[in-house]
């Protein structure tokens, strides 16, 4: 980890406070409309829906994902990472469990969307909570793998955030290939 007031190897300082102010940016708009969409799902009886409900679990992982933006913003602001090592396993499972969740969720509204215009049926109440909890527990098991010592969650190379160490190499992963 590199010191509070030095900058990480190849990166110039305008580059680091980009990054940040782009990250904030994200996390700011994308909390605040996902929040609204949540918001709206509660209060407006109308749009309480099965299809719509998947709409809403898109809405709360993306809001983990903004929350996970703020954190890198913050740190690229500071330079540095400043949770260690614990804090950056944490932010790379919520990282990871909140857009693999948003992957899930929307692959399940376009499916919801197919049926009906082939079916012309709407899902039931029953099927979309399967469904969300499907790509909630989907995602769970799949990021907590890392936590297990399959994988590894590490430093981004700005070192202001953690997410999935893609450069080492897992055996069970490459004999799997």
């Amino acid at each position: 980890m590199s010191a509070p007031d030095s900058l990480p190897e190849g990166f110039t300082e305008f580059e680091m406070m980009s990054f940040g102010t782009m990250m904030l940016t994200e996390a700011l708009f994308g909390f605040s409309l996902n929040v609204l969409t949540i918001i709206a799902f509660w209060k407006i009886k109308e749009i309480q829906t099965p299809g719509n409900f998947l709409i809403l679990n898109l809405a709360l992982s993306d809001c983990g994902i903004c929350i996970n933006a703020f954190i890198a913003a913050f740190s690229s602001f500071l330079r540095y990472w400043p949770y260690g090592s614990d804090g950056c396993q944490i932010h790379g499972f919520q990282g990871f469990l909140t857009a693999l969740t948003s992957i899930n969720c929307a692959v399940a509204i376009a499916w919801d969307r197919y049926h009906q215009y082939c079916s012309r049926q709407k899902l039931q109440w029953n099927s979309v909570f399967s469904m969300g909890l499907f790509a909630w527990c989907f995602a769970g098991f799949w990021s907590a793998m890392p936590l297990l010592g399959w994988g590894a969650y590490d430093y981004e190379p700005l070192r202001t955030c953690c997410t999935l160490d893609y450069t080492k190499g897992d055996s069970l992963i490459l004999v799997c290939q």
